[in-house]
């Protein structure tokens, strides 16, 4: 059975997701984990692609922080881990 840290990718992976939802990118945004309280840009968080969709875990304790999926005709997100981004607006 594969580790699964061999499974995660960085977190920009996800951006695609997101990225369908807001129109900025996303990937510098900073983001708290509310279970451990560490922080650091979404690109640098742990991102697992799977078939259906992808899950997003804090690089300091593992938990999930966020899930998005993909249909035909809607991106799902689940940000219910995530509750607060600082994101930078470009002027």
């Amino acid at each position: 059975m594969e580790q699964a840290d061999d499974l995660a990718v960085e977190g920009s992976a996800v951006a695609g997701s997101p990225g369908n939802v807001f129109a900025i990118d996303v990937t510098a945004a900073e983001v708290t984990c509310p279970h451990c309280g560490g922080s650091s840009p979404l690109a640098d968080e742990r991102a697992y692609l799977h078939g259906g969709g992808s899950l997003l875990h804090c690089k300091h304790c593992t938990s999930v922080l966020g899930r998005f999926r993909r249909s035909q005709d809607a991106t799902w997100v689940d940000l219910r881990s995530m509750p607060a981004w600082a994101l930078q607006i470009p002027r």
